[in-house]
């Protein structure tokens, strides 16, 4: 009879589950994608408000039915 093969090890350093415990002197935290592409601007600076300027699609005078 021939033996099962033997099963792959378990304590692989590459896994997503050894990368998770990382040590905080690793970690960036000057890293540039913390940095906000999009800056946070109040309504009434001139941008279009989706609730009010864009017209009815359907002309039901309710925005949210479909």
């Amino acid at each position: 009879m021939k033996s099962k093969p033997e099963a792959p090890s378990r304590n692989n350093p590459d896994s997503d589950e050894q990368k998770a415990h990382t040590a905080d002197r690793l970690r960036n935290d000057k890293a540039r994608w913390k940095e906000h592409d999009q800056p946070d601007v109040p309504r009434g600076t001139g941008r279009r408000n989706p609730e009010r300027d864009y017209p009815d699609p359907l002309g039901t005078g309710d925005r949210n039915r479909r």
